[in-house]
């Protein structure tokens, strides 16, 4: 069990990476390609309200992701405050890859290869850490959710893993 969620929780840092614009999908070891960007286009959809007649600007970045996440998880008044709870995870998680990433281009023109490679561990070694943060704040949730709740969060990133990592397969 606990192998499933430090997976789902790398799948929601790796989406959080690409929904979030804050590297590009080659300069991400969880996300390839223009899959990441349909993925990051359709998580920032923002969830439907009902009776909504109102068109609303999507939500971008880590909050389109936290609400796609909050609509596909069907959380309950009961469930938010662990969802607020790995919601700030996300963000903070995200904030520290904006910082990182925005150093990374500050140099990039300038930087040599030993640099540059030194960078992208640093931003690798700070997503890992991310992951780390979110996997309790996720797995408290989790075991909050009721089995429809849970087989909506699995099939979720299963659906991420098969879209986005198939330069893993052979």
């Amino acid at each position: 069990m606990h192998g499933r969620i430090a997976i789902s929780a790398m799948v929601v840092a790796g989406a959080l990476v690409a929904v979030a614009g804050i590297l590009p999908a080659s300069a991400n070891p969880a996300l390839d390609g223009p899959a990441a960007a349909s993925s990051a286009a359709s998580a920032a959809a923002p969830p439907s309200a009902p009776g909504a007649g109102t068109t609303q600007a999507p939500k971008r970045g880590v909050d389109g992701l936290i609400a796609h996440l909050h609509e596909v998880f069907m959380i309950t008044p009961s469930q938010e405050p662990a969802f607020g709870k790995l919601a700030d995870v996300m963000r903070s998680d995200a904030e520290q890859m904006r910082s990182l990433s925005q150093k990374r281009a500050e140099g990039a023109k300038t930087a040599s290869a030993v640099e540059d490679l030194k960078s992208y561990a640093e931003i690798s070694a700070a997503h890992a850490e991310g992951v780390r943060k979110m996997i309790p704040a996720f797995e408290a949730l989790y075991d909050s959710f009721s089995p429809a709740q849970k087989a909506a969060a699995d099939t979720e990133f299963r659906e991420h893993y098969a879209t986005h990592h198939r330069h893993h397969r052979k």
